[in-house]
């Protein structure tokens, strides 16, 4: 099978993608194309569960959890639903794989 990071739907979004100073990869786009970012799925490299590949990065501020227009890049299931996916080698490696294509 084919990483997910090597299609044509995916390779799309890579010159928005940016490295953030620690690690991770932020999506920066116009607030137009929020809803097709939001809809791309693909699935988790460790366990083979649909995902969607962009999420919205969320801060405390004030009263509650708010939600900003920043997009991150997860490649594993969320941590509330699997929390064993996002700290395995197949993620590692899979950030590793997508930092080189920004590069």
């Amino acid at each position: 099978m084919v990483a997910w990071w090597f299609t044509s739907a995916f390779r799309l979004w890579v010159p928005y993608l940016r490295v953030r100073h620690k690690r991770g990869l932020e999506l920066r786009i116009p607030p137009t194309l929020d809803a097709k970012a939001a809809a791309l799925q693909v699935w988790c490299v460790r366990c083979g569960a649909p995902i969607y590949c962009f999420r919205r990065r969320q801060t405390r501020a004030g009263r509650g959890v708010e939600t900003t227009g920043a997009f991150y890049l997860a490649v594993t299931c969320p941590s509330d639903v699997n929390p064993g996916c996002g700290r395995g080698k197949a993620a590692s490696e899979a950030y590793d794989q997508i930092e080189k294509m920004v590069a």
